[in-house]
Protein backbone atom coordinates (compact mmCIF):
# COMPACT_ATOMS: atom_id res chain seq x y z
CA UNK A 1 0.00 0.00 0.00
CA UNK A 2 2.88 2.53 1.13
CA UNK A 3 4.10 1.67 -2.46
CA UNK A 4 0.60 2.95 -4.26
CA UNK A 5 0.75 5.71 -1.85
CA UNK A 6 3.80 6.63 -3.05
CA UNK A 7 3.59 6.27 -6.72
CA UNK A 8 0.49 8.71 -6.44
CA UNK A 9 2.43 11.52 -4.73
CA UNK A 10 5.26 10.85 -7.81
CA UNK A 11 1.89 11.78 -10.13
CA UNK A 12 0.67 14.62 -8.35
CA UNK A 13 4.30 15.94 -8.35
CA UNK A 14 4.77 15.63 -11.96
CA UNK A 15 1.07 16.88 -12.23
CA UNK A 16 2.56 20.21 -10.06
CA UNK A 17 5.58 20.55 -11.63
CA UNK A 18 3.76 20.97 -15.58
CA UNK A 19 1.33 23.63 -13.86
CA UNK A 20 4.30 25.20 -11.88
CA UNK A 21 6.43 25.44 -14.81
CA UNK A 22 3.22 26.86 -16.96
CA UNK A 23 2.92 29.56 -14.45
CA UNK A 24 6.50 30.36 -14.80
CA UNK A 25 6.01 30.49 -18.37
CA UNK A 26 3.80 33.23 -17.82
CA UNK A 27 5.48 34.78 -15.24
CA UNK A 28 8.10 36.29 -17.84
CA UNK A 29 5.54 36.36 -20.76
CA UNK A 30 3.86 39.53 -21.81
CA UNK A 31 0.37 37.62 -23.33
CA UNK A 32 -2.84 36.16 -22.15
CA UNK A 33 -3.19 32.69 -20.23
CA UNK A 34 -6.45 30.63 -21.46
CA UNK A 35 -7.17 30.98 -17.76
CA UNK A 36 -8.22 34.59 -17.79
CA UNK A 37 -10.82 33.84 -20.61
CA UNK A 38 -12.62 32.33 -18.04
CA UNK A 39 -15.59 33.45 -16.08
CA UNK A 40 -17.20 31.48 -12.91
CA UNK A 41 -19.88 33.83 -11.79
CA UNK A 42 -18.80 37.85 -10.39
CA UNK A 43 -15.02 35.85 -9.62
CA UNK A 44 -12.64 38.42 -10.88
CA UNK A 45 -10.21 35.51 -12.94
CA UNK A 46 -6.91 36.76 -14.27
CA UNK A 47 -3.81 34.42 -13.64
CA UNK A 48 -1.90 37.03 -15.76
CA UNK A 49 -2.00 39.93 -13.12
CA UNK A 50 -1.89 36.96 -9.69
CA UNK A 51 1.25 35.89 -11.66
CA UNK A 52 2.63 38.80 -12.20
CA UNK A 53 1.97 41.11 -9.60
CA UNK A 54 3.57 42.48 -6.48
CA UNK A 55 3.04 39.08 -4.71
CA UNK A 56 3.92 36.95 -7.38
CA UNK A 57 7.64 37.00 -6.09
CA UNK A 58 9.69 35.70 -2.93
CA UNK A 59 10.22 37.89 -1.33
CA UNK A 60 7.41 40.17 -2.44
CA UNK A 61 7.58 43.54 -3.46
CA UNK A 62 6.37 44.60 -0.39
CA UNK A 63 9.30 43.85 2.00
CA UNK A 64 10.83 47.29 0.63
CA UNK A 65 14.16 46.66 2.90
CA UNK A 66 14.28 43.60 0.41
CA UNK A 67 14.18 45.87 -2.46
CA UNK A 68 16.25 48.97 -1.15
CA UNK A 69 18.84 46.26 -0.50
CA UNK A 70 18.93 45.01 -4.25
CA UNK A 71 18.70 41.73 -3.14
CA UNK A 72 17.12 39.49 -5.99
CA UNK A 73 13.55 37.87 -5.61
CA UNK A 74 12.83 34.30 -7.11
CA UNK A 75 9.02 34.17 -8.78
CA UNK A 76 7.04 32.12 -6.48
CA UNK A 77 6.36 29.92 -10.11
CA UNK A 78 9.78 29.20 -10.15
CA UNK A 79 10.52 28.19 -6.46
CA UNK A 80 7.54 25.57 -7.05
CA UNK A 81 9.35 23.93 -9.81
CA UNK A 82 12.66 23.62 -7.61
CA UNK A 83 10.42 22.60 -4.77
CA UNK A 84 8.42 20.04 -6.66
CA UNK A 85 11.52 18.64 -8.53
CA UNK A 86 13.26 18.01 -5.10
CA UNK A 87 10.02 16.23 -3.87
CA UNK A 88 10.06 14.06 -6.96
CA UNK A 89 14.14 12.90 -6.23
CA UNK A 90 13.13 12.43 -2.62
CA UNK A 91 9.80 10.55 -3.59
CA UNK A 92 11.82 8.53 -5.93
CA UNK A 93 14.46 7.59 -3.29
CA UNK A 94 12.13 6.74 -0.87
CA UNK A 95 10.32 3.67 -3.57
CA UNK A 96 14.23 2.96 -4.02
CA UNK A 97 15.62 2.14 -0.63
CA UNK A 98 15.29 -0.87 1.53
CA UNK A 99 16.39 0.45 4.81
CA UNK A 100 13.40 0.80 6.88
CA UNK A 101 15.47 3.76 8.58
CA UNK A 102 15.93 6.01 5.68
CA UNK A 103 12.53 5.34 3.91
CA UNK A 104 11.02 7.11 7.56
CA UNK A 105 13.66 10.11 7.02
CA UNK A 106 13.01 10.81 3.60
CA UNK A 107 8.93 10.86 4.13
CA UNK A 108 9.44 13.38 7.09
CA UNK A 109 11.82 15.25 4.78
CA UNK A 110 8.38 15.21 2.13
CA UNK A 111 6.08 15.74 4.75
CA UNK A 112 7.96 19.03 6.17
CA UNK A 113 8.33 19.98 2.80
CA UNK A 114 4.50 19.80 1.95
CA UNK A 115 3.75 21.08 4.89
CA UNK A 116 5.47 24.31 4.20
CA UNK A 117 4.58 24.65 0.86
CA UNK A 118 0.57 24.41 2.11
CA UNK A 119 1.23 26.76 4.72
CA UNK A 120 2.81 28.78 1.68
CA UNK A 121 -0.21 28.33 -0.32
CA UNK A 122 -2.70 29.18 1.94
CA UNK A 123 -1.25 32.73 2.12
CA UNK A 124 -0.91 32.96 -1.50
CA UNK A 125 -4.93 32.15 -1.13
CA UNK A 126 -5.42 35.13 1.19
CA UNK A 127 -3.42 37.60 -0.97
CA UNK A 128 -5.88 36.54 -3.76
CA UNK A 129 -8.88 36.85 -1.98
CA UNK A 130 -8.34 39.89 0.24
CA UNK A 131 -5.61 41.72 -1.08
CA UNK A 132 -5.87 41.22 -5.10
CA UNK A 133 -9.36 40.15 -5.07
CA UNK A 134 -8.65 38.56 -8.45
CA UNK A 135 -8.09 34.70 -8.77
CA UNK A 136 -5.42 32.66 -10.61
CA UNK A 137 -7.06 29.34 -11.36
CA UNK A 138 -3.71 27.84 -11.95
CA UNK A 139 -2.21 28.76 -9.18
CA UNK A 140 -5.50 27.27 -7.27
CA UNK A 141 -4.94 23.81 -9.07
CA UNK A 142 -1.36 24.35 -7.98
CA UNK A 143 -2.82 24.30 -4.23
CA UNK A 144 -4.89 21.66 -4.41
CA UNK A 145 -1.97 19.56 -5.81
CA UNK A 146 0.07 20.61 -2.52
CA UNK A 147 -2.97 19.49 -0.56
CA UNK A 148 -3.62 16.13 -2.14
CA UNK A 149 0.46 15.72 -1.73
CA UNK A 150 0.22 16.47 2.01
CA UNK A 151 -2.67 14.24 2.78
CA UNK A 152 -0.88 11.71 1.01
CA UNK A 153 2.20 11.76 2.83
CA UNK A 154 0.46 11.81 5.95
CA UNK A 155 -1.66 8.57 5.13
CA UNK A 156 1.80 6.69 3.69
CA UNK A 157 3.62 8.01 6.99
CA UNK A 158 1.13 6.20 8.98
CA UNK A 159 1.01 2.68 7.28
CA UNK A 160 3.21 0.58 9.44
CA UNK A 161 6.31 -1.19 7.67
CA UNK A 162 5.40 -4.70 5.57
Amino acid sequence: MKRKGMIFLLVLIVLAVIDSAYLANLHYSTGESFCDRIKIGEARIDCGTVNRGAYSEFPPWTFTWWVDAGLPSIPNSILAVVTFIALGVLAISSLRTQNPQTERKLYNWIFGILLISFFFGLWLIYIQKFVLATWCLLCLVLDVLILLSLITIVAVRRKKPQ
